[in-house]
């Protein structure tokens, strides 16, 4: 059996958590989240579906990323009065009245670009796994990769940024070179080879050296260097071991604005000479 297929299957009851929690859940494997028109299209976090098999570019860079395989499909089951903020302090509530642990691990979410993975903790009972903290985006579900070298008493204020990975694979240079020469007209394409030929090179050298970085790669390096500083000021100013720049903190988020504009924009224009790639390979 392959390692990435989960052992779970749809249509299956939800194992009760001693009535912990008093939101609705289903049975279901939830196939995505509502949409938010206004949302960006290349930056937005969603939880992937899993079943039956976790897809490859989630599974691979859990993988090689995290050095973790087990993928577990966890209820969503907030607790009365629950934090949405603070995972532990939920589980910490629920210990009071009812026996279990907490087990921490990553969260996982996609984009259409990247992987997300957050450092998180879920509530473990005799009967299984359970999300005691509401989420933003009303799922119902939640992809959850336990790490069980960490211990129940991990100090939560030592807890790591979300981390993410690029699932995005820039065309090669070859690829990018044959692309330029295609779009060229006989004339043009001819006088380039020419020029090319008088520096005792190949018009494919001379393109080679003048390939510009790819523009989604680099912005999505920016993004994460971005969203990890931001996530670290905001965790370190929550938790009360800083005090918060206040302009620094507005110009980051200004920032991420800015990048989440200029991937959707560079991820509209990548999909765009896709698309008319493979019209021209259909005719």
């Amino acid at each position: 059996m392959p390692t990435n297929v989960i052992a779970f299957s749809t249509g299956q009851p939800v194992a009760d958590v001693a009535d912990i929690g008093d939101a609705p859940t289903t049975n279901d494997v939830p196939a995505s989240t509502a949409a938010d028109t206004n949302a960006s299209e290349a930056t937005t976090e969603t939880t992937p579906i899993i079943y039956p098999c976790v897809p490859v570019d989630v599974y691979l860079p859990c993988k090689a990323e995290l050095g973790l395989t087990e993928f577990v499909l966890v209820p969503v089951r907030p607790i009365e009065n629950a934090d949405p903020t603070n995972y532990v302090l939920n589980i910490a509530q629920a210990m009071l009245e009812t026996p279990g642990r907490p087990v921490f691990g990553y969260r996982i979410q996609t984009s259409a670009l990247y992987v997300a993975a957050q450092f998180y903790a879920m509530f473990e009972t005799d009967t299984g796994l359970v999300d005691l903290t509401p989420n933003t985006q009303g799922e119902s579900y939640k992809v959850f990769v336990p790490d069980r070298d960490v211990p129940p008493d991990f100090d939560y204020l030592d807890r790591p940024v979300t981390r993410r990975f690029r699932t995005f694979e820039a065309p090669t240079r070859r690829q990018r070179v044959a692309a330029e020469i295609a779009a060229m007209d006989p004339r043009r394409l001819a006088s380039e080879r020419r020029r090319a030929a008088d520096q005792g090179l190949a018009l494919e050298d001379v393109l080679s050296l003048t390939l510009p970085l790819h523009a989604l790669e680099t912005r999505l390096d920016l993004f994460f260097e971005c969203c990890e500083e931001l996530e670290a000021l905001t965790m370190a100013a929550l938790d009360g071991r800083e005090a918060v720049d206040v302009n620094h903190f507005s110009f980051l988020h200004r920032r991420r604005a800015s990048l989440e504009a200029m991937l959707d924009e560079a991820y509209a224009q990548h999909k765009a000479r896709t698309t008319k790639s493979v019209r021209k390979r259909g005719r």
